[in-house]
């Protein structure tokens, strides 16, 4: 490209006509300065179009979301921008979409180029990196009628769209964005969901309570003006809308307003919150009526709205009159002696004019006193929010939105209350409903069984979470949970405990049995099994009984001891197999029967064995989707610390080995940047793995048996005439080195990435012919463990990235890996002194190549001893509580901390930002066959 074409961009802003956005002209006068004496006639030189590429990359940062947005509109003011980009792009033989912005490669949506689209036609990602293509946005509303995309290609589960993505959808108001579809125009994107989608979602209540509270805080960040706050609490709201299902956010998204006599959507609302438009107070009007009717409480501090309270006779505008006719709705029942203290009231108020503290102090003893006759009965608010319940909870949030109480008005329902938010969340109480908690045993406080359920399924414990240090629930609040939604939950943590493991053909023999004896129509309806029923469920338990008579003593008396839960029954094996032999129940009323408890065997078979072929009943699914997850006998000897080591060995060796998959066909793996070919088995164990290891899961031990047991050995076990003749000897060996475990034996070359780090430090100055590659690949494991990902993920990134080393180690190599199955890490404080040490060579070794170029014999070693010299015994303490990110800063502020060492943190700050902290970039996943015969 020659010059004389930014001669011509140049010109075309020297006419006053030309359009320009305020933020170009200092990049026009940039381009001015560096290109106007250049010779028309001259090409362009590689450093003069990568500066044109900084221009643009500098403008793209100052139009992002705004009017000159190229997504929103690429003519007027950008046209030049675009034009010039156009013949940029030829010239760099790339897309111009790339020269104008950041585009990512595909859409996650349609899998298709972002290159391929015009900038109308795209829209930036809530995460501001990922692009999205409208066009498979429409095609996902037209099949699904779900406002939702991907973040990943080919992901299961899409999300919802957020208020940011819809801003940005909103705003767009150039050319070509009108489009048909099914012979109907329309003008844009925007314009087809106002019109043809939004109608018809189905008018439904079914949202998180916890958007109720997240609103308020929107309207509440009206009142302060401040657009940093009211973004806040969008966000806020954003957060909560995500952690919802896509229909819950749909329902939540499509609740319809009246607005200048015109309807208008949540969604449409919350649009104009994000742009800070001048007319949200007006809008979010009839919001806050809204709110106010669902929750009283939920009251608006802002101004704004008091005109629409006083319009409904909501918040402070509750009169003496609406107290008078809450009152007369309050049912005493059963609870008599309330009447009289209650009368008190009504005739108290007949004196007066204003609802004064005596009043108010009057019906707080009123509530003090119902309080301690429904705790812990049927009629406890925490149990029961309607019937009975139902006026006084009004009555309370009423005075509560009113101002004339406590804002939170748990406070006055349960007097002994003394928390305003939930520990754990920060978020108030009444976000939650009443049935989410209990109350702890002392009175004071209300338990989120939320945090219990992610408690368990974090740490393997249904703990309360409230004191600093989650503690077991007490006796009494154990009773009390009795009475709620998650006590299935709590028994699901409960029933592992302490169990010893059955063999798995004591398993198959149980699903045998209950195959044979079980009748669902026994279950459904209550009754008795048929005579021809009952003969073959008796067959089916003698045949259990002779079956368990001959098993080995231990392996009996293990059977015996099983705990089976479900729902609110308790049994063990033992108790079922004696009732049924002698025709008791186990409960003294009518005899329970058969089916019942077979049911509950079957329940034991899913704790095993959740895939189990299993006779169909109503329940069934539910006891799979609630397994306990118990693991087999023969696992007995591998705990969760070795079932986790082995499955990350297992996922690097898939991602590293060299399968020899040509007849059998291919499956592309990826992970993070890193990619494999495998056979159609290593893809099943690659996707069971990552699914587990993405999900977070607190019993490794499961997840371990579970493949052996459904994929490993079902494989090797698979002796079908295709499957001899195209498994490769290669492949067939490494399937039996995962099953006998040679794969994890004392020949390992997986490790803890810590001892990695470690030993190959001390190895990089023993040995300084491997100094270079050792040194690349603790960046590469540094820059690893920076990653916001799970430790799980870290660690088999670390090890792909040991296994390519260990490639370009030659007879090195065993050497190496001897020293590294030797090794034990006895301090962790030994680890950050490594990394310290590795940061300072970096730092020393930038120096020295400053000061001499690129020909000179560094002596970096020196230089670090120089720098610790004169640091000082430095501390490695109390780092483990850091994020590694964390630990990072803290290594730049103590090189900071001395006037002679401070010189280096400029590089070192550098260094962490631009290399060690950057975002890994992922290849795009997929597992499609190459090719398979």
């Amino acid at each position: 490209m020659l010059v004389s074409r930014i001669h011509e961009f140049l010109i075309l802003f020297s006419n006053k006509e030309q359009p320009t956005h305020p933020g170009d002209a200092a990049l026009i006068d940039e381009m001015g300065l560096k290109y106007s004496n250049l010779s028309p006639d001259s090409a362009l030189k590689e450093q003069d179009i990568n500066d044109l590429l900084d221009v643009y990359a500098k403008r793209w940062e100052g139009i992002v979301d705004g009017d000159a947005d190229y997504t929103f509109n690429a003519s007027g003011v950008n046209q030049p921008w675009v034009d010039l980009a156009h013949d940029l792009g030829r010239e760099l033989k790339k897309s111009y979409l790339e020269v104008l912005m950041p585009v990512s490669k595909f859409d996650p949506d349609s899998f298709s180029k972002i290159s391929s689209y015009p900038p109308s036609s795209l829209f930036l990602g809530d995460d501001d990196k990922t692009w999205h293509s409208v066009e498979a946005l429409i095609k996902q509303l037209k099949l699904t009628g779900m406002l939702a995309i991907h973040d990943i290609p080919k992901d299961i589960s899409p999300r919802i769209l957020s208020i940011k993505e819809m801003y940005r959808l909103q705003s767009k108001t150039g050319e070509g964005l009108s489009f048909n579809l099914g012979n109907m125009q329309y003008e844009s994107f925007w314009n087809y969901l106002l019109k043809e989608i939004a109608p018809g979602w189905k008018k439904s209540e079914d949202y998180s309570p916890q958007l109720l509270m997240a609103l308020l805080d929107v309207l509440n960040a009206v009142e302060k003006k401040d657009r940093k706050d009211l973004r806040f609490a969008l966000l806020n709201l954003q957060g909560e809308i995500n952690n919802c299902s896509l229909k819950q956010a749909i329902n939540f998204y499509g609740l319809k307003f009246n607005y200048q006599d015109k309807p208008i959507y949540l969604f449409e609302i919350l649009v104009s919150c994000w742009k800070n438009d001048t007319d949200i107070g007006d809008k979010l009007a009839p919001v806050a009526q809204w709110l106010s009717a669902k929750n009283p409480a939920f009251i608006s501090t802002c101004p704004a709205f008091s005109k629409s309270y006083e319009a409904i006779g909501a918040g402070a505008f509750f009169t003496l009159s609406n107290l008078e006719e809450l009152l007369n709705q309050l049912d005493c029942r059963p609870y008599s002696h309330l009447n009289a203290s209650l009368q008190q009231i009504k005739e108290m108020l007949k004196r007066k004019s204003t609802i004064d503290d005596e009043v108010l102090e009057h019906i707080a003893l009123l509530y003090k006193s119902r309080w301690n006759s429904i705790i812990d009965t049927p009629n406890d608010y925490l149990r029961l929010t309607t019937d009975v319940n139902k006026a006084w909870i009004t009555l309370a949030q009423r005075l509560a939105g009113a101002g004339l109480i406590n804002r939170n008005y748990y406070r006055i329902l349960i007097p002994t209350l003394s928390h305003d938010s939930d520990p754990i969340t920060a978020v108030s109480l009444m976000a939650y409903p009443l049935t989410s908690f209990i109350l702890a045993d002392d009175g004071t406080q209300l338990i989120l069984l939320t945090n219990c359920v992610n408690h368990h399924k974090t740490h393997g414990t249904f703990y309360n979470c409230n004191p600093q240090v989650p503690v077991p629930l007490t006796l009494k609040e154990e009773q009390r949970l009795k009475f709620t939604k998650f006590y299935d939950d709590y028994l699901r943590a409960e029933e592992g405990k302490s169990t010893p493991a059955i063999q798995k053909s004591t398993v198959e023999a149980l699903a045998k049995l209950v195959n044979a004896a079980l009748y669902p129509n026994g279950l459904i309806y209550g009754k008795e099994y048929t005579p021809k029923e009952s003969v073959e469920a008796e067959i089916a338990y003698g045949e259990f009984s002779e079956f368990v008579r001959k098993l080995p003593e231990d392996e009996r008396e293990r059977l015996y001891q099983q705990k089976i839960t479900w729902r609110q029954d308790r049994f063990t094996v033992a108790k079922i197999l004696f009732d049924i032999q002698t025709g008791k129940s186990h409960e003294d009323s009518a005899r329970e029967c058969v089916a019942v408890y077979t049911k509950h065997l079957a329940k034991l078979v899913c704790d095993y064995n959740p895939q189990a072929e299993l006779k169909k009943f109503n329940e069934l699914k539910h006891m799979r989707a609630f397994s306990a997850r118990r693991v087999y006998r023969s696992y007995d000897g591998i705990d969760e610390e070795e079932a986790t080591r082995r499955i990350l060995i297992i996922m690097v060796s898939l991602m590293t080995h060299q399968f020899n998959c040509v007849l059998a066909g291919r499956y592309n793996l990826s992970l993070w940047d890193s990619s494999n070919l495998v056979t159609k088995t290593g893809s099943e164990l690659f996707a069971a793995i990552d699914e587990a290891l993405k999900n977070g899961t607190n019993n490794m031990r499961f997840v371990y048996a579970s493949i052996m047991e459904n994929i490993i050995i079902p494989a090797l076990q698979d002796e079908r005439v295709r499957t001899v003749i195209l498994r490769s000897a290669d492949t067939n060996e490494w399937l039996q080195s995962v099953k006998n475990g040679s794969l994890f034996d004392s020949n390992r070359t997986a490790f803890d990435p810590k001892i990695l780090i470690v030993v190959l430090s001390d190895l990089a100055i023993q040995k300084p012919e491997l100094r270079k590659n050792i040194e690349h690949f603790i960046e590469e494991a540094l820059h690893t463990l920076t990653q916001d990902q799970n430790n799980y993920q870290i660690w088999i990134r670390v090890n792909i990235k040991f296994v390519e080393l260990l490639t370009r180690l030659g007879t090195q190599k065993e050497d190496v890996l001897r020293k590294l199955r030797a090794y034990k890490l006895e301090s962790p404080h030994l680890f950050y002194e490594k990394v310290f040490d590795f940061l300072l060579y970096r730092c020393v070794y930038q120096k020295l190549k400053n000061q001499h170029g690129g020909f000179f014999t560094p002596d970096v070693e020196h230089g670090v001893q120089t720098i610790k010299n004169k640091l000082g015994d430095v501390k490695f303490n109390n780092l483990d509580d850091l994020s590694f990110n964390g630990v990072l800063k803290k290594f730049s502020e103590v090189i900071n901390s001395n006037a002679e060492t401070s010189q280096h943190r400029p590089f070192l700050n550098e260094y962490i930002e631009k290399k060690l902290s950057l975002e890994i970039p992922e290849k795009t996943a997929h597992s499609l066959a190459l090719y398979s015969s």
